[in-house]
């Protein structure tokens, strides 16, 4: 997730986030350190408050999880 860049980016404290998408500073800091991750809903009012579409808060970089090849794992 990428909602810490985001909330940095527009000069939002996890506080003022929190308060906008009516959940609390502790929700706000899960969801950035990907312990709990937001319902979708939530991610909509998200991106509202941040100027931002919803794709911009996913983390789409495949490099962080791992994907086995099958045909890699037969040719072995």
């Amino acid at each position: 997730m990428r909602i810490r860049d985001k909330r940095l980016e527009c000069g939002f404290t996890q506080d003022e986030l929190a308060a906008a998408v009516g959940v609390t500073q502790s929700a706000v800091s899960q969801w950035e350190s990907e312990v709990n991750l937001p319902e979708t809903a939530k991610l909509r009012s998200i991106a509202k408050v941040l100027n931002c579409k919803v794709d911009d808060l996913i983390d789409t970089d495949n490099s962080k999880s791992e994907t086995t090849n099958p045909e890699e794992v037969e040719a072995k």
